[in-house]
């Protein structure tokens, strides 16, 4: 047979292979497998994120342009206490801390601190402590029914439900892990929270690179997490964000704007 002869052979081949129908991979059409490992996983995160301690790197973007990192300690108690103190040059720039409805603050440098007792009111969200916990351990927990009307996005299954009034979505890849989440309260903006790395030297997976962003991503809040430890049980103490004597209170507007100064929003 001539080399001509077997061209002809070939590129008739190829062009009946690309003229027949294909044979697609089809799509993950049962939600139950995917609800089955993302509950499996969420239970690991759920009993390790009792009593949590990490190092933060800490870097704020604003309107596209980046800001210099900040080193932090963060500490989370599942279902609702969490703590991070920023640090700085000279020690702490700000401690920080949520527990239930309540927030504490306090930045040493000015000696200045805040007091919420019904933090929800003033950050126009419910129950801040437990959001921030959940974004930060990536332990949202879909009700049963928000699985069964779940709907494809790509590769992702994205759940929605409401709680206590606000609308949560959750995108869940195929390995069972969160890809993101959106949280969006009836009358506040939007936070968009995306799990972009995973440490697994635990032999779990949990969240080590956490982006927390408004609805246009003007302001985006990255966290890199290292060192993470887990412990039975939380050390109450070590959670506890404590004025020392001659404190002098401040708002919540002042707060944003010591956070500003620093860097921080």
């Amino acid at each position: 047979m001539t080399r001509r002869r077997l061209l002809a052979i070939a590129a008739a081949a190829l062009w009946l292979a690309g003229c027949a129908p294909r044979l697609a991979v089809p799509p993950e059409t049962s939600f139950g497998d995917r609800e089955a490992r993302y509950r499996t996983l969420l239970s690991e995160r759920q009993a390790r994120a009792v009593a949590v301690d990490a190092s933060l790197v800490v870097w704020v973007e604003r309107a596209g342009e980046r800001l210099p990192g900040a080193q932090a300690e963060l500490r989370l108690a599942a279902p609702d206490r969490m703590r991070l103190r920023v640090a700085s040059a000279f020690g702490t720039a700000i401690d920080f801390g949520l527990a239930g409805d309540s927030l504490r603050a306090y930045v040493p440098g000015w000696r200045t601190g805040l007091r919420l007792d019904a933090a929800s009111e003033s950050l126009r969200f419910e129950a801040p402590a437990d959001r921030v916990v959940r974004a930060l351990s990536a332990t949202w927990q879909p009700p049963a029914g928000a699985w069964s009307r779940a709907t494809w996005r790509d590769s992702l299954l994205r759940v929605a439900w409401i709680e206590r009034g606000d609308s949560l979505a959750l995108a869940v890849g195929a390995s069972g892990l969160p890809a993101w989440a959106e949280l969006a309260p009836a009358d506040g903006p939007l936070l968009r929270v995306r799990y972009r790395g995973w440490d697994r030297s635990s032999g779990g997976a949990w969240p080590s690179q956490v982006e927390l962003a408004d609805e246009d991503r003007r302001l985006r809040v990255m966290c890199r997490a290292t060192q993470i430890h887990f412990a039975s049980e939380p050390d109450a103490e070590r959670l506890l964000v404590r004025w020392p004597r001659g404190t002098v209170p401040f708002t919540l507007g002042d707060l944003r704007a010591a956070l500003g100064r620093m860097g921080l929003l």
